[in-house]
């Protein structure tokens, strides 16, 4: 101890005290990581790990206290870094030679590393060949003499680099192989960096002499990087080390992010305003090859973010798309939105009248625009009516249709629907919308001259900026209409009075940063447009539809969604999402999250039903105490030392807590509402184990109560499980085949029988089905079953937890005992056994109570709502039936083949009754009332978890049994057994061997 706190007090000395200014004092960070535990799973194997401490780059490489200590990891990386320093300041190396190099590393990083993380995403490709052709050549502790020596090297290294908790044979193989991405990582990125600054100020002169434009210039510059250092700083505070090494395509942590800061502001930062750095060294070099260069870095870097990352997050995290709608509403929908209605000049369709008049007006308009002479001010005169049109027209129609519903009425007055007037709507809004476009660009290009020296004055630098411009309107637009549909696209809100919901009031995607993102980058196609022709007759007009457009912003849309909506529920403040924001920093801030989680506590309590209730002053103590344990000592109120005799809290573990939710990286929430159920889910969790840490310190006090150690239980003599399939009970034992006993089809029913002691057998027995090595011990229960669980004599489940209130006693008579077994339905036979009354029942499981997931598993006997472990059945498999495909039979009849073999299939993930039909022909979708995809955004309801239920079970057992994978979107198109029953068919041909 001694020696260890000499060396821990050498390390705080000399460089590394004023080191710690600026890289920040990793022995302190170590020692708090060491208080909160860091739990990671594998993704495939699925081994829970206490993940071991990690430090950024910085810390690792530039630590003058740790130069000595580096591996040779940290070794390379530093050579090659100072051979660029040398070539820069040592010699005269061209700028040419460093821009080469720039773009080598770069490529070294979005395509080589984007490569290893694509292959580790899709087929865990970067651990599978670690660990063939090095890991597997691990022979542990007691043997590493006779092991590779690419094996030494990396274990010796790693021990190295890393603190003393961490061990190289106890962390999985999936660690490791990222901590040797980690290093191949470093020494790119680190390089890559290093390599552009030396391009980028190989070209930055000092001016002579210095104008006051320069001194703006490199004042904006230096604005610029350390807006950048800040950003990337800032994200590596929120995301850690974990997610700034993509360490969730190797493994998941058991972590909470709270994405505050730069998170707030935009989205991906590390990608978007992370490279702004990147144009403060082009502007401070004044070079127009340093501006394009890094114009390729960040296109590179965003390319990685949308091919490698975004598809990950949505593998592993889920779509962060809008919800889709309810059955009500998507029947409204279907009166008014089809998914074929034009936007732009997408989805026309030629064969109807509406799109072929805005098709012939564009040509016409186009044709004209070019014929006449360029002295005639005509079609100057086209794009201001028409961009008038599209902001002074629509926002008076929107704004009298507000105020009065004038198009409504004028429909219904000449006896038509709305949904006609609506129709109409939507024809001349797209068709004003693409004039607009279609005029402004055609009077552009009509006007546009190449010139002739592109690097005379501002030409070069108004086209770039001008495309950048032209890029982010499409960007915008394109984020949202994925966020508002048809619907809120065209102004559904105005005219759809049935739909207005609050729930249809959404801010995901772009909304996350801007309430109205077209008010100003909406209009930015426009002005680059004008930019790029030098036109200032294009400018006014551009300025002045600019100005209407926030006219109609702030005076017809704004006072019609407070209406509709209400002022509270309308966001006032665009921008991030700094409201929210802030009533979730007073949730969780110190006063505020003592309180919620004290009161969720105490509510707890009281819905146990004790008798006994712990005093304030003892509970405060214990949750102070978690609270504590979980968060920075500084952000809770102070404990106390206070004895308290006032009261204990007896609480019986739920077998409901699921495992702990593994947080993505880098990625804010959805959407407001999101925010809100994340933390009211921090809250609820951190109470819940508030009070089973009180009652795991204080059970031992109690005196009349079981306290469930293994003397105090009864014998398992007596005590047994069985599984049957529903067959076997109509079957005697000596014809059941005992193989196939213990083989379950993907979700069908499962019976228990099981068998107890009558004056052991307690209300709260209960039995759930685990993996047969999710457990290590078999007498007691570590792990949670998931919600697959009954009590073994009412045969309540989870949903029926409130219910047993009245079975929840300390102590039963004999008389109270003998009533409740006879009551029971579960309960089927009562019989003597060596002098021993043994109860026998059966129990049911099914749909949501049995497993869903090939593989082995048990059932499990435990004793009075606690896991300790009675008894154990026999292992039993679930499987699935692999489809043959049939020679010799027609495309119809194997299409009837599958369907028919499908049928049974599609109602057991229905949870369809065997008397319940189902046609082949009947949309399944509808029959059980889920909406249907519609471009529309909200909230996901209990139907729409549903049925992702569904087609997650669904295609899980198509991919086992007919051996094709399915993503599980196609629901929304192929909703009857017949369609899904001729994709399959397809797909096997298509990938048949033959074809």
């Amino acid at each position: 101890m001694e020696q260890k706190k000499t060396k821990k007090e050498e390390k705080n000395s000399g460089f590394s005290g004023v080191l710690n200014l600026f890289l920040g004092d990793t022995n302190l960070e170590y020692e708090n990581y060491k208080k909160k535990k860091t739990i990671g799973r594998t993704l495939q194997t699925n081994i829970e790990f206490e993940v071991p401490f990690t430090t950024d780059v910085m810390n690792n490489l530039f630590d003058i206290t740790k130069l000595f200590s580096h591996s040779i990891f940290e070794y390379a990386t530093l050579f090659v870094y100072f051979i660029q320093i040398f070539l820069f300041f040592c010699t005269n190396t061209s700028g040419l030679f460093f821009l080469v190099t720039s773009i080598l590393w770069r490529l070294l990083y979005n395509v080589g590393i984007g490569y290893l993380l694509k292959i580790q995403s899709d087929r865990q490709g970067v651990v599978k060949f670690l660990k063939k052709h090095i890991f597997n050549h691990v022979k542990g502790k007691e043997h590493q003499d006779e092991e590779k020596f690419i094996v030494r090297l990396i274990r010796q290294q790693f021990t190295k680099k890393m603190n003393d908790d961490y061990d190289f044979d106890a962390v999985p193989v999936e660690y490791n192989c990222w901590l040797l991405f980690r290093c191949i990582e470093d020494l790119i990125l680190v390089n890559d960096f290093t390599s552009y600054c030396c391009f980028s100020f190989r070209y930055v002169e000092m001016p002579d002499p210095f104008t006051i434009i320069d001194v703006l210039r490199f004042l904006g510059s230096f604005i610029l990087i350390a807006l950048n250092i800040w950003v990337k700083h800032d994200a590596h505070r929120v995301v850690k080390d974990f997610a700034w090494y993509w360490g969730d395509f190797f493994f998941l942590v058991d972590s909470n992010l709270t994405f505050d800061g730069v998170f707030e502001i935009i989205p991906h930062p590390m990608y978007s305003v992370g490279y702004i750095g990147y144009y403060g060294s082009a502007l401070m070099s004044k070079s127009y090859l340093v501006l394009f260069i890094s114009l390729l870095i960040h296109a590179l870097q965003l390319g990685f973010l949308v091919f490698v990352e975004n598809p990950h997050i949505n593998k592993i995290y889920g779509s962060s798309n809008p919800q889709r709608p309810t059955k009500i509403e998507l029947e409204k929908l279907r009166q008014y939105f089809n998914n074929k209605d034009a936007i732009g000049f997408f989805r026309l369709d030629l064969y109807k009248s509406s799109d072929i008049l805005c098709v012939v007006v564009c040509a016409i308009t186009i044709i004209y625009t070019f014929a006449v002479d360029k002295s005639s001010k005509m079609p100057i005169v086209m794009c201001w009516i028409w961009r008038l049109a599209s902001s002074l027209g629509v926002g008076t129609i929107l704004y009298f249709q507000s105020k009065f519903n004038s198009w409504n009425k004028h429909y219904i007055k000449n006896g038509q629907s709305i949904r006609e007037g609506f129709q109409q709507w939507k024809n001349i809004y797209n068709f004003v919308i693409c004039i607009t476009y279609v005029s402004f660009i055609a009077y552009a290009i009509r006007n546009y001259t190449l010139p002739d020296q592109w690097t005379y004055g501002t030409v070069l630098l108004r086209h770039t900026v001008g495309f950048l411009l032209i890029i982010l309107h499409i960007y915008t637009a394109t984020e949202v209409y994925e966020v508002l549909g048809d619907y809120g696209w065209f102004y559904g809100d105005f005219f759809i009075k049935e739909l207005i919901s609050t729930e249809r009031l959404y801010y995901s995607g772009i909304y996350r940063f801007l309430n109205n993102p077209e008010k100003f980058m909406g209009q930015a196609a426009f002005y680059g447009i004008a930019l790029i022709t030098n036109s200032w007759p294009l400018a006014f007009c551009t300025l002045a539809g600019h100005i209407l457009t926030i006219i109609f912003l702030e005076f017809v849309e704004k006072p019609h969604m407070n209406k509709i909506y209400g002022n509270a529920v309308v966001r006032k403040k665009a921008g991030a999402e700094s409201g929210i924001m802030k009533e979730v920093n007073k949730i969780m801030s110190k006063d505020a999250r003592i309180k919620n989680i004290y009161d969720t506590v105490q509510k707890d309590i009281k819905e146990i039903g004790l008798k006994r209730v712990v005093s304030n002053k003892s509970l405060k103590r214990a949750v102070n105490k978690w609270a504590n344990s979980l968060n920075d000592p500084e952000t809770v109120s102070p404990t106390t030392d206070e004895e308290d005799s006032d009261g204990i809290v007896l609480v019986a573990s739920s077998r409901n807590d699921s495992n702990p939710n593994l947080r993505r990286r880098g990625s804010i929430s959805n959407s407001a509402t999101k925010l809100f159920e994340k933390t009211k889910e921090v809250v609820d969790e951190t109470a819940e184990k508030v009070v089973q840490q009180f009652t795991k310190s204080h059970d031992n006090t109690q005196s009349n109560k079981i306290s469930y150690s293994q003397d105090s239980l009864p014998s398992n003599e007596f005590y047994q499980v069985e599984v049957h399939h529903v067959s076997d009970l109509s079957l005697s034992e000596n014809k059941t085949n005992e193989i196939e006993s213990k083989m379950f089809s993907l979700g069908s029913p499962i019976i228990v029988q099981w068998s107890a002691p009558k004056n052991t057998v307690t209300p709260l027995d209960w039995i759930g089905i685990y993996r047969v090595t999710q457990n290590k011990k078999r007498s007691v229960t570590t792990k949670s079953c998931k919600g697959r669980w009954l009590y073994c004599l009412s045969g309540k489940g989870k949903n029926d937890d409130e219910s047993i209130e009245d079975e929840k006693k300390e102590s039963w008579t004999d008389e109270e005992h003998e009533e409740f077994i006879k009551a029971s339905k579960i309960v089927t036979e009562v019989y003597n056994d060596n002098n021993q009354d043994i109860v026998k029942g059966e129990l049911v499981f099914e749909n949501n109570l049995i497993p869903w997931e090939l593989g082995s598993y048990e059932v499990r006997y435990h004793f009075k709502d606690g896991y300790n472990v009675l008894s154990v059945s026999q292992p039993f498999e679930i499987v699935a039936n692999e489809y043959e495909i049939k020679k010799g039979l027609s495309e119809e009849e194997n299409i009837k083949d599958i369907a028919e073999n499908l049928l049974p299939i599609v109602k057991n993930c229905l949870f369809m009754k065997e008397d319940e039909t189902l046609g082949l022909d009947e949309d399944f979708v509808a029959t059980k009332g889920w909406p249907n995809r519609v471009g529309t955004g909200g909230i996901p309801t209990e139907a729409e978890k549903q049925k992702d239920l569904f087609s997650k079970r669904l295609f899980y057992s198509i991919k086992m049994i007919y051996g094709i994978e399915f993503s599980k979107n196609i629901i929304d198109y192929y909703s009857t057994v017949q369609s899904l029953a001729t994709q399959i068919n397809r797909a096997q041909i298509v990938l048949s061997p033959e074809y």
